[in-house]
């Protein structure tokens, strides 16, 4: 019974594919290797790519958003699933993929043929994208991330991070991270203040635990 319900948890995620009314959206954006080179003139502008899907809303009532940024797989039926889960709640999903508009389908292989601090670079050119719909309320944006996308969603609330990227203040309501590689350590520890979620697997030898365990303890340090 235990391997039947298995089988046919797996068969629902596969089946998972873009919602009704999914709409393609393009943003400029660029490909930062390290945080030293953001902002760079230098750096060539590239074609941001997103999934924007609207919940059911009252005509001319804005709604609020949530930014998901995917694995190292790119964009799949995990990432589906969870819009959907967003959208059940009224909320508006911008699944950003940052593999399309580079010319890669994974990065399995090599997990800097699109390093974090780009994904960094699409997160923030997709708030500035979103913020400016009319459907959505540019005061209620929040971040998601899985895996690959976790690190830019969890980092992406550190004070030194958005100040980086031209943001006097957080523009994101919240930061829920899934599995993210905690080991990259910041000079500056300080958060926006905004709430920040971690949710790790203690089992987990790619993203140990451990790391966000450590890193939680510095920041309240």
């Amino acid at each position: 019974m235990r391997f039947t319900v298995f089988i046919l948890l797996l068969f629902l995620c596969a089946c998972a594919g873009k919602p009704p009314g999914t709409e393609r959206v393009s943003f400029p954006t660029a490909s930062p290797r390290w945080l030293d080179g953001v902002g760079s003139p230098t750096l060539k502008t590239v074609k941001g790519r997103g999934y924007l899907v609207l919940p059911k809303q009252k005509a001319g009532d804005p709604v609020p958003a949530v930014i998901l940024l995917h694995s190292s797989l790119g964009v799949g039926s995990l990432e589906w699933d969870f819009a959907k889960r967003i959208l059940a709640q009224g909320q508006a999903v911008l699944l950003v993929d940052s593999f399309k508009g580079r010319g890669i389908d994974k990065i399995t292989d090599d997990q800097m043929a699109v390093s974090e601090v780009s994904i960094l670079n699409d997160l923030y050119a997709a708030q500035r994208y979103l913020a400016q719909r009319p459907e959505i309320d540019g005061d209620r944006i929040a971040v998601a991330g899985l895996s690959k996308g976790a690190l830019p969603a969890l980092y992406s609330a550190f004070t030194s991070i958005h100040r980086r990227y031209g943001y006097q203040n957080d523009p994101f309501r919240s930061h829920l991270a899934f599995y993210p590689w905690c080991g990259l350590t910041l000079k500056d520890l300080r958060l926006s203040g905004r709430p920040v979620q971690i949710h790790s697997g203690g089992a987990d030898e790619i993203t140990p635990a451990a790391l966000c365990e450590t890193l939680v303890q510095k920041v309240r340090a």
